[in-house]
């Protein structure tokens, strides 16, 4: 992030700590577009109080849940650096709602401590935050030494139940960075794999709706999608994603070459073992069509 923007922030006169993306790409040396910052001790309406002689403040809202302020500054250098603004918000918390795995809420509390807002995060890499004004790191759950290590694991064993959006985003992850999920994150994305279908195809995919690229877009631009794509097969996202894949994996296709082969030279007449009836499944391997029989039992998830 622009050393610009948190002068700016520090001179809010905010005890205010940068979170999320940001300190995460800025350990691996990269440029960050987040602008989020959390704040302790101060609820949204001292948010918008103080913030308001800076610029423009506009409610943040997430799931219809007022959650924080959104800055946009008077300072047009400042504007430039962050045209969408600069996030601040109280640390947050997850607060029961009844007695399933689903319900609950997540909550702005500015009693709570910076380590209380890490421990709702999704991913030990997002789950680190530096004080503006000293550059203190904190890290309650080794997210940095993941990050060296090149461990993708998870803050909480209900990490994908609380938004099973992040199934997708822990993919795209490994997509981005080159990360390795740890065996008890493989068990989660497994166990939590159907959830995925809970999510809008808004947020997984983008578009308009979702302002930008989705998680999934994010994948498949990132340096690794194949690894990333091969972790949601064999965890079964992939197939709750699109369904129209079940088919298709475990499929092998010989070589051209053998199909050739197996048709006989070009100008001869095609042997009758090659030959199949319309719909069957041919058992020389050299088309993509399988009976239902075959189809059954190929799946791996």
């Amino acid at each position: 992030m622009e050393k610009t923007i948190e002068d700016y922030v520090r001179g809010l006169d905010l005890d205010a700590y940068l979170v999320g993306g940001a300190v995460r790409d800025e350990l691996l040396g990269r440029e960050s577009k987040d602008a989020d910052f959390l704040v302790p001790g101060v609820d949204t309406a001292g948010l918008k109080a103080a913030l308001a002689p800076h610029g423009r403040v506009e409610d943040l809202v997430v799931a219809d849940r007022l959650v924080g302020v959104r800055l946009h500054p008077a300072d047009r250098n400042v504007r430039r650096l962050a045209p969408a603004g600069i996030e601040f918000a109280p640390p947050r918390a997850e607060r029961s709602t009844g007695p399933g795995r689903h319900d609950f809420e997540i909550v702005p509390d500015p009693s709570l401590s910076v380590e209380d807002d890490m421990a709702r995060r999704d991913f030990t890499i997002n789950a680190m935050a530096r004080r503006v004004e000293t550059g203190e790191l904190v890290d309650p759950f080794g997210g940095a030494e993941d990050l060296r290590r090149g461990v993708l694991r998870t803050v909480s064993p209900r990490s994908f139940q609380e938004d099973p959006l992040r199934l997708v985003r822990g993919l795209r992850f490994v997509s981005q960075l080159d990360l390795d999920p740890d065996e008890e994150t493989l068990r989660q994305m497994r166990a939590e794999a159907g959830a995925v279908r809970l999510v809008s195809g808004e947020r997984i995919g983008g578009g308009i709706a979702a302002d930008g690229m989705g998680e999934l877009s994010k994948l498949l631009l990132g340096a690794h999608p194949l690894k990333a794509l091969r972790l949601a097969r064999d965890t079964g996202v992939l197939v709750e994603l699109v369904p129209e894949f079940e088919a298709a994996i475990g499929f092998r296709p010989r070589p051209i070459a053998a199909c050739r082969s197996a048709s006989g030279s070009p100008g001869s007449s095609t042997t009758s073992a090659s030959r199949t009836s319309p719909g069957a499944a041919r058992t020389d391997g050299c088309t993509t069509t399988r009976s239902p029989a075959t189809q059954r039992g190929t799946t791996s998830r």
